[in-house]
């Protein structure tokens, strides 16, 4: 079904899809810097370079 869908319409899934990544990615790298005060910062990073290489 999804293949026979139209460029159109699957555009606000595609957009709701990236900021719901967006979203899980900075609850992983929170979740793995609980307790490490530094590595937070770290994690936030990581994050937001993982999500520019996906473009």
């Amino acid at each position: 079904m999804w293949n026979n869908t139209a460029v159109d319409n699957k555009q606000p899934h595609k957009k709701k899809a990236a900021e719901q990544k967006e979203e899980y990615e900075k609850d992983i790298a929170a979740y793995r810097a609980k307790g490490k005060p530094d590595a937070a910062k770290k994690g936030v990073v990581k994050a937001e370079k993982s999500k520019k290489k996906g473009r």
